[in-house]
């Protein structure tokens, strides 16, 4: 008997992610990453009610418009903010659509209640929108920030830390402080920043030139892997952005957050209470994010098994491949997936670990080379001063001039 077929199903994912700002960057790489995990036999198609021009943010990666998305998909995952009316009615279109950890905003209304497969918030104000909608939803949830670690590579992320501390724009040693870059607009909390002590490092969250890189030249609009790598050698992080301060809770970074509540952060209410809010933590231990992690974890879970159990339905109804999906198919085609990727990973880790080395070998070997042609020259300018500041030297100086001028008569 033929194994059964695990096919390819398009799951859509709509959040925004293309407009510069950090949190949509970050939903985008946590909530893809995580629905990879769990379906196997899916591809995942990011939608954005934006531009859809890749941005700097997300490496580079476009996002197709929502209207395109929702027509090709199996169904309609919705992550992070959710900020138009236009965007609702969209998903309110669509068949069958999963909420994780949405945050309403503005005229924004909650999709049908039909097409709600799973629902779950990330604030308390979203949650009671939606209920008072009737959509089910589940109890908060975590940021999607506290698992970007997961998501990122560590030997990415410290590479780049290795690349910032060598152009300068990152502390030799993790005594700096990642400040919210948008904290600056406020004259309270710029002025309390500008008395802070010790190096800080600014990083732009709400995509917009705000006229100040970070300490020593930190880009505006930083990827994501950068913004990860300042955060995970800082020791402390003072943000009014929820993503930056989710984050940092997730690398157990000490956070103190300023008019944003975040599970794991300080709340600092007014600007007087920053200095002695970090000094306070500055000798606290770091925060166990791993509650928050396994929250989430099983958020991500109960999605998945949303998905699961209503997309065959629904792409048996588009004239979809798949009308059928196996659950041990499913879990074979996990593991085998799993260990290709452990496979290829650990290859690239030993690869990248070789050329490091060679990388090593030859920066000695150049720091050699000018050590010792430093050496070198400074034994000629030696003997060239030794020379020219001798007796016999400037006794001879009248035969030389005399040598010069007869020179200057007689070219030839």
């Amino acid at each position: 008997m033929r194994p059964p077929r695990v096919v390819t199903v398009r799951i859509g994912l709509w959040c925004m992610c293309d407009t510069g700002a950090l949190d949509g960057a970050v939903v985008r790489r946590v909530v893809e990453t995580e629905l990879l995990r769990r379906l196997p036999g899916a591809s995942v198609a990011v939608a954005s009610s934006g531009s859809a021009a890749p941005t700097v943010r997300d490496g580079g990666s476009p996002a197709e418009r929502l209207e395109v998305v929702a027509t090709g998909s199996a169904a309609l995952v919705v992550a992070g903010r959710l900020r138009s009316a236009e965007d609702a009615g969209v998903l309110a279109a669509h068949s069958l659509v999963a909420l994780q950890g949405v945050s309403l905003q503005g005229e924004a209304a909650p999709p049908a209640v039909a097409g709600t497969v799973h629902c779950s918030a990330r604030d308390a104000q979203a949650q009671a929108t939606l209920r008072g909608a009737g959509v089910p939803v589940g109890d908060e949830v975590p940021h999607q920030g506290v698992l970007l670690r997961r998501a990122l590579s560590a030997a990415v992320v410290s590479r780049r830390v290795a690349h910032w501390r060598y152009v300068g724009a990152l502390p030799a040693e993790p005594v700096h402080v990642v400040v919210d870059a948008a904290l600056l607009e406020t004259p309270g909390w710029r002025d309390a920043l500008t008395a802070l002590e010790g190096p800080l490092v600014y990083v732009d969250t709400v995509g917009e030139s705000l006229g100040r890189d970070g300490g020593g030249g930190f880009p505006a609009r930083a990827g994501v892997e950068d913004v990860a790598a300042a955060v995970s050698c800082a020791r402390a992080v003072v943000s009014g952005d929820a993503a930056l301060a989710a984050v940092a809770v997730g690398f157990g970074i000490p956070v103190a957050a300023c008019g944003v509540e975040i599970e794991g952060a300080v709340a600092v209410e007014t600007p007087q209470q920053l200095a002695a809010i970090l000094q306070r933590l500055a000798s606290s231990p770091a925060h166990d994010a791993s509650p928050l992690q396994a929250r989430l974890d099983a958020d991500f879970d109960a999605l998945a098994t949303a998905l699961l159990r209503a997309v065959p339905a629904a792409a048996h109804a588009a004239g979809m491949p798949g009308a059928a999906i196996d659950d041990d198919a499913y879990r074979l085609a996990y593991q085998s997936r799993t260990r290709e990727s452990v496979a290829l990973r650990r290859a690239l880790e030993s690869e990248i670990a070789a050329l490091e080395v060679d990388a090593e070998h030859a920066r000695s070997r150049h720091r050699d080379e000018v050590a010792a042609l430093q050496a070198e020259l400074w034994q000629w300018r030696d003997t060239a001063e030794r020379v020219t500041t001798s007796k016999t030297w400037r006794w001879t100086e009248p035969a030389r001039e005399a040598y010069r001028r007869a020179r200057r008569r007689n070219p030839a």
